[in-house]
């Protein structure tokens, strides 16, 4: 049996799930300081698909770099993008 945790609509729970992401993200953002980063580090990163990342690198809407055949991503690439869609909350009337 399957001890996760069911998440549910409650604000409370929601507000746990947000700090639970932001904890691994700037765990994983310390880690990956000082180097370049792979797809897969940036999907896990970010939360991206794949797929997803692929598009946004072949639009232009992220920068990254070329070797060869190996593409490479600066962590101040990825945190450039992330400040570009951040969205801040709607108040609630």
């Amino acid at each position: 049996m399957s001890s996760r945790k069911q998440w549910t609509n409650d604000d409370s729970e929601e507000s746990t799930l947000g700090q639970t992401v932001a904890k691994r993200s700037s765990k994983l953002a310390d880690e990956m300081q000082d180097r370049l980063l792979t797809d897969k580090d940036v999907c896990a990163l970010t939360g991206l698909d794949r797929v997803t990342l692929y598009r946004l690198r072949n639009a232009n809407r992220i920068g990254f770099y070329k070797f060869g055949k190996v593409i490479r991503y600066s962590p101040e690439h990825v945190r450039e993008f992330l400040e570009r869609h951040e969205r801040q909350p709607k108040s609630r009337r």
